[in-house]
């Protein structure tokens, strides 16, 4: 018979501009979004993958800093959130229509957005049109999408699970929060813990540090994980799957793991995590 643990590891490709965040180069054309009272028409088209996707104007309501080329964008979306039931999930955002879209995941939790969708976006060279795009220009923006995180699902099946892993890197950080701050983990049932491995280049490239004392107080242990430190850092160092293969997992039968970052973190952890005694076919993706 199979250990009872439940090993969740929640894999979103996270590229160097995002989480599910990568948008494609587009020559020498300048992309800009639309200025306010200028709305997309909404359309649908079918993604490589057979879903549907269906496109709408979302208006940009804040940009603002989240940390050393990070922003928080906010979105006045209306009605394209109405299926964004579960944390993980993902949607496709253009500056119009004829642009190739990029994937972010939400950042807020589902029905926590009164109306609106929250997305942490790191700058690269070809994104311009998003984080720097201002309050009142509007985008495309398809509806919610990807499987998501089922969180609530696996620990409902399980009531022996007492100890929650997340485990994530830079803008991987923005799918866990939406799950810890939905409630799905159900901290303090039964003696139920919760530890979140963050990983980042430095301090100033952490976001959500306003968020942690917030994240405690609800029953989730932040580790903050920085790889190139300031010399004032007295945190944990190095990698975040290091970090957490130092600290090891005292009770793997009763664990359940979400994982968040690029392909080779993820890799390391799931391989640490497997050799512990987790196995292959407990691990499963978002999408």
């Amino acid at each position: 018979m199979a250990p009872r643990t439940l090993l969740l590891v929640l894999l979103l490709a996270t590229w160097s501009n995002g989480v599910l965040g990568w948008v494609s180069r587009t020559g020498r054309k300048a992309l800009t979004p639309r200025r306010q009272g200028r709305t997309p028409r909404s359309r649908v088209v079918v993604a490589s993958w057979g879903q549907d996707v269906a496109w709408g104007a979302a208006k940009i309501t804040e940009n603002a800093p989240a940390g050393t080329d990070l922003r928080t964008i906010k979105f006045d979306s209306q009605d394209l959130l109405s299926g964004y039931d579960t944390p993980g999930m993902f949607c496709q955002l253009k500056p119009e229509e004829d642009a190739k879209p990029g994937f972010f995941a939400f950042a807020c939790a589902p029905g926590d957005s009164n109306g609106g969708t929250e997305l942490l976006v790191k700058r690269t060279d070809s994104n311009g049109w998003l984080v720097d795009a201002k309050p009142g220009d509007e985008l495309m923006m398809s509806g919610a999408m990807g499987k998501g995180f089922k969180v609530q699902e696996a620990l409902s099946n399980d009531d022996s699970i007492k100890n929650v892993l997340l485990v994530c890197a830079g803008t991987g950080v923005a799918p866990l929060r939406a799950v810890i701050e939905s409630g799905v983990l159900g901290l303090g049932e039964g003696g139920r813990t919760c530890s979140l491995y963050f990983g980042a280049r430095n301090s100033e490239g952490m976001p959500y540090q306003d968020k942690f004392s917030e994240w405690e107080a609800a029953g989730v242990r932040v580790v903050p994980v920085l790889s190139k430190p300031e010399d004032s850092w007295a945190g944990a160092t190095g990698y975040v799957q290091k970090a957490l293969a130092a600290d090891g997992v005292s009770d793997p039968e009763s664990t359940v793991a979400l994982l968040c970052g690029m392909k080779e973190m993820a890799e390391e952890v799931t391989a640490h995590l497997t050799s512990e005694g987790v196995p292959a076919e407990r691990i499963l993706l978002n999408f």
